[in-house]
């Protein structure tokens, strides 16, 4: 299995280009972790989503990692806030070295986060 250590040296640096919906294919890529993240905002609504972080195997992004949610229950993590983004930051990686997609329907749509929001993970 690959360490945290390795995947992140082997990361392209913050703020390079990231991989778009049409560079994953997660049929293809290999799943590294999968998890139900729950998170509560501020107005006590709690959001579940199943998260799956996969390791690109091939091509030009391979060894970079990216998260895929899939809704479950809740806010969909397009309608998160940045409270919401904090909170999440607490479960799962969001900065730069991960892009962050959501599965809708058979589509896989990239996440606008804004830079702001990818606080490093608190639990490192």
């Amino acid at each position: 299995m690959f360490s945290a250590k390795t995947i992140y040296q082997e990361s392209l640096p913050i703020g390079a280009y990231t991989p778009f919906g049409d560079d994953i294919n997660p049929k293809e890529d290999q799943l590294f972790e999968s998890r139900v993240v729950v998170i509560n905002d501020s107005n006590y609504i709690e959001s579940r989503h199943l998260v799956e972080t996969y390791l690109i195997q091939q091509g030009k992004f391979k060894g970079r990692m990216y998260h895929l949610f899939t809704w479950i229950s809740g806010k969909n993590v397009i309608n998160y806030t940045s409270n919401d983004y904090s909170k999440l930051s607490e479960f799962i990686d969001i900065s730069f070295q991960f892009t962050i997609f959501m599965r809708h329907k058979d589509e896989i749509l990239e996440m606008p986060i804004s830079p702001d929001d990818r606080l490093p993970n608190k639990n490192n």
